[in-house]
């Protein structure tokens, strides 16, 4: 919890009183006692507690159920006055006690889960805690999913937002969410309009499939895609050989050690990179590309807007929409300046759309596409650049 008040919700200095007695955030804070029959002398928050578990959660899937009862034996809990900072940032408070306090917490999409309570003491032989049992399951399917490509089993309905696995072993599959033609402003236009490319070196970060490195090619002198997947880069090169381009080139490297030298590129753009997954990574790829690029240079980052992860429908995928945006905030603290755009993704079909969109997003995504015959996706996204002095 506190690595990710830290890292996500940009709470920099929270800590546990029970750590830090003095601390000037304490996320963390003395149990405020909610359990009236605990035995003498007991910690604060120490016997059976009500939980109201909300519906549109993983708790509630494990669960089955919106009233549940479990063993508490702890004496601190999340500090009510940071929550909204907390699920501002994305976290979801599912579980709450009759006094409102925070029992079970949520990161969508994943599987990630926290409790104020120890689920083991609620189990016995063959008859663990639902929430182990949920948490077994997710794991087992993630195993599935990793081992599916090497036995040759037929894919996935979904991988649930693994955009790990998406680029490793299935980059056909992101080809083609890549290819979707799109109605409105793209954002090499806006790009265009923040940084000069004529005559440059960019250097494209996470290029992937090199959809983004070609656009850029078109107007830049020469540019260097970046990118660890092998199999991404595979499609890459044999697109870029298929279009005759002579001025791109592709690279293995990561967005925290670029294979560039000092001061080589004159831009150095992330076109919805995958690393910006917390405060750190995106401060870690600032520093890198502020090492890469020349003084005078730029460095760009598109990326998807606050509130729009997966597009409009956020709330579907998410269970609920972000409150704000990390990276905006984080770049913006950074020194980087930003211009936003909307544009509309075309599937043509919901088949097409469920086969690339919904597999990317999930089972919740694949039920609205077809209960709605949607075909369309609306997107706001943003693109942040800054000068390197």
């Amino acid at each position: 919890m506190l690595e990710y008040a830290r890292n996500v919700a940009l709470l920099e200095d929270a800590n546990s009183m029970e750590l830090d007695p003095n601390t000037t955030t304490p996320l963390v804070t003395p149990a405020a006692c909610p359990i009236d029959t605990r035995p003498p002398g007991s910690p604060s928050l120490t016997g059976n507690l009500r939980i109201r578990v909300k519906k549109d959660s993983l708790a509630f899937e494990a669960y089955q159920q919106a009233r549940v009862e479990e063993s508490f034996h702890c004496t601190y809990e999340l500090n009510p006055d940071y929550r909204p900072a907390l699920e501002r940032s994305g976290l979801r408070v599912t579980g709450t006690s009759p006094d409102g306090g925070a029992r079970i917490v949520e990161v969508p999409p994943h599987f990630f889960v926290g409790t104020g309570f120890l689920p083991q003491l609620n189990s016995a032989p063959g008859k663990p805690h639902p929430l182990i049992v949920a948490f077994l399951r997710s794991a087992l399917g993630l195993k599935t999913l990793k081992g599916l490509k090497a036995a040759g089993a037929p894919r996935p309905e979904t991988l649930e937002s693994r955009w790990d696995i998406l680029y490793r072993d299935y980059p056909e599959v992101y080809e083609e969410f890549a290819s979707v033609p799109y109605h409105g402003k793209m954002w090499i236009d806006v790009v265009r309009q923040v940084v000069d490319l004529k005559d440059k070196t960019v250097a494209d970060v996470g290029s992937g499939s090199g959809k983004s490195t070609f656009l850029l090619a078109k107007y830049a002198r020469q540019v260097i895609g970046v990118e660890p997947e092998d199999a991404m880069t595979a499609i890459a090169v044999k697109n870029a050989a298929d279009l005759g381009l002579s001025n791109v080139t592709f690279k293995k490297g990561t967005a925290f050690a670029l294979p560039l030298d000092d001061g080589s590129a004159d831009v150095t753009i992330s076109v919805t990179g995958a690393f910006f997954y917390d405060a750190e990574s995106t401060r870690q790829f600032v520093r890198e590309a502020a090492r890469a690029t020349r003084r005078g240079g730029s460095i760009v980052i598109v990326n998807t807007a606050g509130k729009w992860y997966g597009g409009e429908l956020a709330p579907v995928i998410l269970g609920k929409e972000r409150g704000d945006n990390l990276i905006d905030r984080v770049l913006i603290r950074l020194g980087f300046e930003h211009r936003d755009f909307y544009t509309t993704s075309d599937y043509g079909t919901v088949e097409k759309a469920v086969a690339s969109y919904g597999f990317i997003f999930g089972r919740r995504t694949i039920a609205y596409l077809r209960a709605h015959q949607k075909t369309t996706v609306k997107w706001k996204a943003s693109v942040y650049y800054r000068r390197v002095d």
